[in-house]
């Protein structure tokens, strides 16, 4: 009796599943979602990248992203929602710059950077305003006008408090540690598809 009510359950079951459920996954009705598997610690060493909470936080959220990817010119406002709705003490958040070792991907990350190495408070006053002034730019990511970037930077810069000639001393092309040091995330993340951004990692698990 049990052997003929497991074949009998089975066969409802695999029924079931390649006639209605099968029909409702083919028409796209819903998702078959499996989690995102951990990712090791060491894999996504954040040290040296800005970062907004606590460090004994309960969650941990890494943003990898550019000043010139259109979705990534949307995340002021969640960010700062999901930070203000838990808290410095439940969220910590990373930033970390990442895109072409040249162009205005690579001259807009530096200069966040260079703000970041004199003033963590400064750089998230000047990431924001950096974003809010790009959306004024909708073509720049196809643009290789340094000037019009420069102009962008100068512009953002001098609303803050940072030290100018620190400042520039850190932008110039003489500052070949720092130039390897951004152009080298990429290589740092290579196990990551960077070819969209942004990309979220939570608690070392990467969002879909």
């Amino acid at each position: 009796k049990n052997q003929i009510k497991f074949e009998l359950l089975t066969r409802a079951a695999l029924n079931f599943y390649n006639t209605f459920l099968r029909k409702l996954y083919d028409t796209k009705a819903f998702n078959l979602l499996t989690p995102s598997p951990v990712i090791p610690s060491d894999w996504i060493d954040t040290k040296g990248f800005p970062k907004l909470g606590s460090s004994e936080a309960n969650n941990h959220l890494i943003v990898l992203a550019n000043y010139v990817c259109e979705s990534c010119k949307l995340l002021n406002k969640e960010l700062a929602d999901l930070f203000t709705k838990y808290g410095p003490n439940n969220l910590e958040i990373t930033f970390i710059p990442i895109g072409n070792s040249m162009g205005a991907e690579a001259q807009l990350n530096k200069a966040s950077m260079c703000v970041f190495e004199q003033d963590i408070d400064l750089f998230w006053k000047f990431h924001i305003a950096l974003i809010n002034e790009i959306q004024k730019h909708p073509k720049l990511s196809k643009e290789n006008d340094n000037n019009k970037i420069n102009d962008i930077i100068l512009k953002v810069s001098s609303g803050t408090s940072i030290n100018r000639d620190k400042f520039n001393l850190c932008i110039s092309n003489k500052n070949v540690e720092l130039d390897t040091r951004i152009s080298q995330i990429k290589i740092r993340f290579n196990f990551l598809d960077t070819s969209s951004l942004p990309i979220f990692i939570l608690n070392n698990s990467k969002l879909d």
